[in-house]
């Protein structure tokens, strides 16, 4: 016969204490947040963080003498017709609904020197996906930039590329 040997009793190890960040910690850093940002908040409005009291209300009743009839009004007299509409101004940076903001037609823009990023698109909608270009361009600073707008197009849309003048 055998003899058995008993395992030997397992001990229990304690895991080391974690320091819990206490409630009291967490209720002064908020009071403290709040306080610096009131502070802030009052100076940047260009008060000293205190509220004036407002002044009193004084309401004065005056009587005022009745006005006199009025004289029948004088003929006017026809005024001269205005003089013709100025040819109207180019399109800027925008986006434009063809027939509604821009007419179809050829227009034609300088790309300033101090601009860069040039870009315009002609647009079947105004949804912004990539599939709603039509066509599009980059241009250069000091590049000469072309495009002809189509009455099938939807929008056209021009950013940093100046001010497109209508060509044709």
């Amino acid at each position: 016969m055998s003899t058995m040997i008993p395992p030997p009793p397992q001990q229990f190890v304690q895991p080391p204490k974690r320091k819990r960040f206490g409630w009291l910690a967490l209720i002064i850093a908020v009071a403290c947040s709040l306080a610096v940002g009131s502070c802030t908040g009052a100076l940047a409005r260009g008060g000293s963080g205190t509220a004036g009291v407002p002044a009193p209300t004084v309401t004065k009743t005056v009587t005022a003498k009745a006005a006199p009839a009025e004289k029948p009004a004088e003929e006017e007299k026809p005024t001269e017709p205005a003089e013709e509409p100025e040819e109207p101004a180019g399109l800027a940076d925008g986006t434009y609904e063809v027939g509604v903001d821009v007419e179809p037609g050829r227009y034609k823009t300088v790309v300033p020197d101090d601009s860069f990023g040039c870009y315009w698109a002609r647009l079947k909608d105004d949804s912004g996906e990539f599939e709603a270009i039509i066509a599009n361009e980059n241009g250069e600073p000091g590049s000469r930039m072309s495009v002809t707008i189509k009455k099938s197009d939807g929008f056209f849309e021009s950013r940093n590329c100046g001010e497109w003048k209508r060509s044709d």
